[in-house]
């Protein structure tokens, strides 16, 4: 994994320690999201990558308790920043990192430099053409189901990328999209579900853990 030599001069980021399973990693975030927002309509490809969410943290803990087998394939779809790419090949995971937006790639690809682990890809993925990535023994994702209009893209992405006898990992705070997605997903996925509490000084935060595996 190449250094890019360019990105200190291109952002202007921050460093913070984000603890998984008693393990302090370093990840570098923007410390505005002002650069990437559209002025003229800044709901517009809002850069929902630009923040370490709480499910990207309880998802890097599933991650980091899972024994890792050299035989099989992990992928994170929409990985954002890079957390849990970044836990998973720390624990000794063959993991790939997949994003869609090149701002994340460079901050992810600069964040992993700073971090433990084997060098992993970290790959451009496009949800509409899912196809070229390859096929994956298990898929995980953190607020990925953010968007309705995201569903179809995803329910390509499943079928594209996941190996025979393969499962999905999913992270997110429930929301009104969240019913959507599960109720188009239960006809062809078996699902359970698992609720996470993430507290803080100030908050707490209910995070679901869903496991997908085809019928």
């Amino acid at each position: 994994m190449a250094t890019d030599a360019s990105f200190n001069g291109d952002y202007d980021t921050e460093q913070t320690q984000v603890v998984v399973n008693s393990r302090r990693y370093s990840l570098l975030v923007p410390r505005s999201l002002e650069p990437f927002v559209n002025p003229l309509d800044p709901l517009a490809q809002f850069p929902l990558w630009a923040k370490i969410w709480p499910a990207a943290v309880v998802l890097a803990e599933w991650v980091a308790l899972l024994k890792p087998d050299p035989q099989k394939t992990l992928l994170e779809i929409g990985g954002g920043l890079g957390l849990t790419s970044i836990v998973a090949a720390s624990c000794g995971h063959r993991i790939t990192f997949s994003e869609g937006n090149a701002d994340a790639l460079r901050f992810a690809r600069a964040s992993a430099e700073l971090n433990p682990g084997s060098p992993f890809p970290i790959v451009a993925h496009d949800w509409s053409r899912p196809a070229e990535i390859g096929r994956f023994d298990l898929l995980l994702g953190s607020e990925v189901v953010y968007r309705e209009a995201d569903i179809p893209l995803l329910a390509q992405v499943f079928d594209a990328c996941l190996a025979p006898g393969g499962q999905i990992v999913l992270a997110g705070e429930i929301r009104r999209t969240t019913d959507t997605f599960f109720r188009h997903m239960s006809k062809r996925y078996e699902i359970s579900v698992q609720r996470k509490k993430l507290r803080s000084d100030k908050d707490t935060i209910s995070v679901a853990l869903f496991r997908m595996r085809p019928r």
